[in-house]
């Protein structure tokens, strides 16, 4: 199994890590799906970080508007 370990936790994050790659680990606290766009509200154990998915961005994330 291809595993991928977390690079910084949700709590770490800020405006400067805007654009960089990272590997989260975590729990769905919240989603909301605005119809085209989708936030999701990833908790760890150290904070919350909000991910945004749009309508263009890459499949591997997984359905949007659906159950990930």
């Amino acid at each position: 199994m291809n595993t991928m370990k977390r690079n910084t936790s949700c709590g770490e994050l800020t405006k400067a890590d805007a654009g960089k790659i990272v590997i989260l680990n975590g729990w769905v606290h919240r989603k909301r799906d605005h119809g085209g766009i989708s936030f999701i509200n990833l908790r760890d154990r150290y904070g919350i970080t909000q991910v945004v998915i749009d309508e263009d961005s890459p499949d591997e994330i997984g359905p949007r508007g659906g159950t990930a």
